[in-house]
């Protein structure tokens, strides 16, 4: 029996992987909360960098994961790190560097927990994430979006509330209603320590309480003849909002003459944002309003803009205008559209009321696939959109359609085309492609994209094959062998890739040739060394893309012969076997136990023991398994030239249990084999 050997162990524990360290082939490290295997010796550079080479430095053998606690600007992050941001625990899936907003590199993150977080009095300019509560005013709010708050205290909370402004991006969510009475009303210069009214803030002005309905920084507003301030931003209980209007000569958008004046605000025909859901009165005592009678409508300067009607919808009418206590009185519905103000008998007067929304876009495919040479219908639904409003689409991979731009036509907030991906005979697989909506022309701004759609290749063109052939079954340590490659139906200078099986025993265990008049060439040279390992074998993979790209053709058991000059390692027991027909293998020899005779029998030895199979069984290829399975699974470790039908088999055994021989195609041919 062979003597124990340490060095036969095959890993060794080598802890937390450190840069500008060497390492050996099977050496095991930490990093990240994951266990790598070294593959081929270096020093380290960097971890990605060694594990992302062409040729690998290491291969993971244990996954893990790693607590970072809360995410932090231009941190350093790997792959399955834990963060919490906000009331959510991410998972990252892309090593990276972090930037200054989290929502810069949200794609490398993935949701791994949410619950909520108290985050106390919003503050701004900070970094929110979502699930986080904060208060404000007499209120809370819960992020719905991770975002940078606003830049100054100033603009507050209510910059980021989409039920403030309608705006699309909805940062928070009103989780408890509250107010807060902030006593007297008080205004005070333009600067950063200005007093800002927060939603839903009381204040006391003269004998009444309001009540602010949207924040703001206060300005010192004119004082009207019965002694009341007046703001834009603060209504009483119960009551309206009072706008006290003047006609006055002026110029706005339509020119000049006489115009509406509204107090309050710079210049003539301002525009207002009137509240939905508010009810504001608009004062036309003074005597300048006469004829003037305000009215309103959803087309700009109402009845004047051919077509236009009044719009009606809440709207009160006292008195005349010009008149003490004439008024028009407008209570805004939750659902109004955009409104605009103008005079009942004359052009131009007015302004903007209710501003237009924002336009928005969807772009939505009928399918979600497409063979080469149909046709897909893409559905176009807008928000805020005029009708006879011309878009424009484009397609990306736009070289597989003859059309691959165009315009259609809004009407009602919706219109549709279609896109036919050409029919060709090149054979390139599925593809995809997504259409862009674009604004003013097909270079425009892009406003809406669609899910990726899938074009399914159906040409006919025939397939490409690859057949590999070796100019010899067998080679010599540190001879070349040519290598040649037949294909049918590859264009001229394509690059093909070769890599070998037993890389350790080759210098250069991989490269690319070119294909030309469908044949290309290479050679392979196993390493000349002094090491006595007896007859290997080794495969050639012939692979697309690139040296670790799809294998489209395999040269298998090339013989290298040991030419080697070191000292000679005998084997400890030795068993010949024979077929018998194609119903056992017949044995002879010695094994732990003493002689070994017989057709099938069991064999036992030792771990560490080297044993020599010598065969001679003509279609009956000679296996050592892990299972006793027919076919080339399962083999064993520690086995050269396993699968011959003759010549020497040579088993150096890795560790304890139980193995089988068995022959690759029938399976009545084998024997127990027991390691202890």
């Amino acid at each position: 029996m062979s003597e124990f050997k340490i060095s036969r162990l095959r890993f060794s524990w080598k802890g937390e992987w450190a840069t500008t360290t060497a390492y050996n082939k099977d050496e095991v490290v930490q990093f990240e909360g994951k266990a790598y295997v070294c593959l081929v010796p270096h020093n380290s550079t960097g971890f990605y960098t060694d594990l992302n080479d062409i040729f690998p430095k290491w291969e993971l053998m244990m996954t893990g994961q790693t607590w970072k606690g809360p995410w932090t600007q231009f941190g350093v992050y790997s792959l399955d790190n834990i963060v919490v941001f906000g009331g959510v625990v991410y998972k990252c899936n892309e090593a990276h560097s972090a930037g200054a907003n989290f929502n810069t590199d949200i794609d490398k993150w993935d949701t791994y927990a949410e619950s909520k977080t108290w985050a106390s009095e919003w503050v701004s300019s900070f970094q929110y994430g979502i699930g986080d509560i904060v208060r404000y005013g007499g209120s809370t709010y819960e992020c719905t979006v991770s975002h940078v708050s606003a830049e100054t205290d100033i603009l507050g909370l209510e910059d980021d509330y989409t039920q403030v402004d309608d705006s699309t991006e909805v940062y928070w969510k009103l989780l408890q209603y509250g107010v807060q009475y902030r006593g007297q009303y008080n205004t005070s210069t333009q600067d950063s320590t200005q007093t800002r009214y927060k939603l839903n803030d009381l204040v006391k002005y003269g004998p009444s309480i309001y009540e602010c309905i949207r924040g703001h920084a206060p300005s010192i507003p004119e004082v009207i003849d019965y002694g009341v301030y007046v703001s834009t931003a603060i209504a009483p209980f119960g009551g309206a909002t009072v706008y006290n209007v003047t006609v006055a000569s002026g110029t706005n958008q339509y020119g000049a003459g006489n115009k509406y004046y509204i107090e309050g605000f710079a210049g003539a025909s301002p525009t207002l944002s009137l509240v939905r859901g508010t009810t504001y009165r608009f004062d036309q005592s003074d005597p300048s309003n006469a004829t003037h009678q305000l009215l309103f409508s959803t087309t700009p300067n109402g009845v004047w803009n051919g077509g236009g009607t009044e719009y009606t919808t809440g709207v009160t009418k006292v008195g005349t205008a010009g008149t003490d206590g004439a008024y028009t009185q407008i209570t805004v519905a939750d659902d109004a559209p955009a409104l605009y103000y103008y005079c009942i008998n004359h052009s131009g007067m007015g302004g903007t009321a209710i501003p237009p929304g924002v336009s928005s876009y969807t772009v939505t495919p009928a399918l979600t696939s497409i063979d080469e040479g149909s046709s897909v219908t893409i559905n176009i639904t807008t928000v805020n959109v005029d009708d006879a409003t011309d878009l424009y689409w484009t397609v990306t991979n736009a070289s597989d359609f003859t059309v691959n731009n165009g315009s259609v036509t809004i009407s009602n907030n919706a219109g549709s085309f279609t896109v036919s991906p050409n029919s060709d005979a090149v054979t390139e697989g599925a593809e995809g492609f997504t259409v862009q909506l674009r604004t003013d022309s097909i270079n425009g701004t892009i406003v809406a994209t669609s899910s990726t759609i899938t074009i399914n290749d159906t040409s006919q063109a025939p397939p490409a094959t690859y057949t590999t052939s070796a100019a010899a079954n067998d080679i010599d340590e540190g001879s070349p062998l040519a290598i040649t490659v037949t294909t049918t139906n590859v264009s001229d200078s394509t690059i093909l890739y070769w890599t070998v099986s037993n890389a350790d025993d080759f210098a250069t265990s991989s490269g690319n040739f070119t294909i030309n008049s469908n044949t290309g060439s290479f050679t392979v040279t196993p390493t000349a060394d002094t090491t006595t390992e007896g007859t290997e074998t080794f495969d050639v993979e012939i692979r697309i893309g690139s040296v670790s790209g799809t294998i489209v053709d395999t040269l298998t058991s090339i013989t290298i012969n040991d030419t080697s000059q070191g000292a000679v390692v005998s084997a400890d027991y030795t068993i010949n076997a024979q077929n018998n027909g194609a119903s056992s293998y017949t044995l002879s020899g010695n094994d732990e136990n003493g002689a070994v005779s017989g057709d099938n029998v069991s064999l036992t030895f030792t771990a560490g023991d080297v044993v020599d199979f010598i065969i001679d069984a003509s279609g009956h290829p000679f296996y050592v398994k892990t299972q006793q399975t027919t076919g080339v699974g399962e083999q064993a470790t520690g086995v050269t030239n396993n699968g011959a039908i003759t010549g020497t088999i040579r088993w150096t055994i890795p560790q304890a249990g139980t193995y089988y021989y068995i022959c690759e195609i029938h399976g009545v041919m084998t024997g127990t084999i027991t390691v202890n």
